[in-house]
């Protein structure tokens, strides 16, 4: 790329860095008067056994009430006896890394790693599209619909694991589609997934999947595939160790499978993913609906030329997706909306930009800005009422859709569907769950078939080194190093082009020489 082109992508990173910034940090404002809710308290009260008591038992911070540091109540203590011994519901990973800022600042402290994790996840959502063959507006505005209208917000401002999981997983698929990546990124990545498990034991498939498409995608290489799968290998093993000597079971999550009771595979993936998508309450689409013109991108995207993209990034969507759609504690109890799919999210950026590249009519950038707002407004009206951003499985439906829905004069909060306490659908919700499926499925194919008659989308092995191949001056682009090579070698021309290209090179030859 030309020089003017580089200085326009830092510009427009810095300025997604600021937005996001800006954004998330507002939001960590709203929040910190409030009480930290669901799972929240719970990862200080371990950060704090290991601050306090170094122990990674937080059965001491409940017993002497040092958690009304934070949360001045009394609350129930998230500790189960396993074979004797206590075992904290929840994994040690992100307590562990909330542990150092949470001696020096306390709570503030703790929100500074997720709200960091956000902001990371941001500049490599954008890098992710723009070396793929997303050119900078479309980048740009597809990250900026991300970061405020997607769960991207929501949990940059909360204590829960999800923007580790995404800064991790996009992190990890930016390496695994760089042609030549170098030896300390692979590692890099590798230690970024295999650290997951120790967040959160449903995290325990990306290592796997991620061994399976370095073994694929990295170059054939013995100290580059040693690089890929040391240090995943060592730190999944490593917790298995772990659990194994401190709480007798092989479980990557021994307090909620084995002191729960729960677990995968014990509903079917369908009903479970239609569960994740639509409820109105949890679901991934009926409060983020951005995230539909994924589906149209994805559809337009199964091509030949993304086949190494789409194997990376839905290689690492997919097993993760069909997994907790089994699991029946799909909305993670007291929870916020989208949690257990959120941390796909950001692999989802690059078919929303090829979308918008594609089919840049203005009535889908509003619509996207629409859908992006309707998501954000959401989310926004929970900061500023902390408690409802939080629903049960019991709840008659969504406090900060219905607050939109008086501020609007309308009855929108009916629409979604709700599955029952029971976590079943009736009669009423099951035509719900048809119409939203149907509707979103016409939405998704009709966008497809008229993105299939625009232009080209972008070209993925149009790439060196992972940057973008845009014509330069003298038909030059950069290189992943730095270096210059020729733009004829990289990407398809006509012979027409190629002959004018020459000319341009070389002044006073002919257009047809050579």
């Amino acid at each position: 790329m030309t020089k003017d082109q580089a200085r326009t992508d830092r510009t427009v990173l810095a300025g997604l860095v600021t937005l996001a910034a800006a954004a998330f940090a507002a939001a960590v404002r709203l929040r910190l008067p409030a009480l930290p809710m669901g799972d929240e308290p719970h990862y200080l009260a371990l950060a704090q056994a290991m601050v306090d008591h170094h122990t990674f038992d937080p059965t001491p911070v409940y017993e002497h009430r040092d958690y009304w540091a934070y949360y001045p109540a009394d609350i129930d203590a998230h500790v189960a006896v396993v074979d004797g011994r206590p075992v904290p519901f929840h994994n040690l990973g992100a307590p562990l890394l909330f542990a150092v800022p949470f001696l020096l600042w306390g709570r503030a402290g703790a929100h500074l790693v997720t709200l960091a994790a956000a902001v990371l996840t941001v500049v490599h959502v954008y890098r992710l599209q723009r070396e793929h063959g997303i050119r900078i507006p479309y980048a740009g505005f597809t990250t900026a619909l991300l970061a405020l209208g997607s769960p991207l917000y929501v949990y940059a401002s909360m204590l829960f694991v999800e923007p580790l999981g995404m800064l991790a997983l996009v992190y990890a698929a930016r390496v695994l589609l760089t042609a030549r990546p170098a030896v300390w990124r692979l590692a890099l990545a590798s230690a970024g997934v295999g650290y997951l498990p120790w967040v959160h034991g449903r995290y325990a498939i990306f290592p796997v999947t991620f061994a399976i498409l370095a073994v694929v995608c990295v170059p054939r290489s013995r100290v580059a595939l040693f690089a890929a799968l040391a240090p995943v290998f060592v730190l999944a093993a490593g917790l298995e160790v772990f659990n194994a000597v401190m709480y007798h079971s092989l479980s990557p999550a021994p307090g909620s499978t084995d002191a729960l009771g729960e677990g995968l595979l014990r509903q079917s993936p369908l009903r479970g993913l239609l569960y994740l998508a639509f409820d109105g309450r949890f679901g991934m689409l009926s409060n983020f609906p951005v995230l539909v013109l994924a589906g149209a991108g994805l559809l337009l995207c199964a091509t030949r030329s993304h086949r190494r993209l789409n194997l990376v990034l839905l290689g690492t969507v997919t097993p993760y997706a069909v997994l907790i759609a089994t699991y029946p504690n799909w909305p993670g109890g007291f929870s916020p909306p989208g949690r257990l799919l959120s941390v796909t999210v950001p692999l989802l950026a690059y078919y929303i930009g090829a979308l918008l590249q594609r089919l840049p009519s203005w009535p889908l950038l509003v619509a996207a800005e629409l859908a992006a707002a309707y998501g954000y407004t959401m989310s926004l009206l929970s900061d500023a009422h902390p408690l409802e951003r939080f629903h049960w499985l019991a709840d008659p439906g969504n406090a900060p859709l219905r607050r939109m829905a008086s501020l609007l004069g309308t009855s929108v909060d009916r629409l979604p569907p709700l599955v029952t306490s029971g976590n079943q659908i009736d009669a009423a919700a099951a035509a719900r769950f048809t119409t939203w499926s149907a509707v979103t499925a016409a939405v998704v194919v009709l966008l497809w078939l008229h993105a299939r008659r625009a232009t080209p989308a972008p070209d993925p092995a149009a790439t060196v080194d992972g940057v973008l191949a845009e014509r330069g001056d003298g038909g030059l682009v950069e290189r992943g190093d730095g270096g210059l090579v020729e733009r004829v070698d990289l990407v398809t021309v006509s012979a027409e082009e190629r002959h004018r290209e020459r000319a341009v090179a070389a002044p006073g030859a002919s257009p047809d020489a050579g």
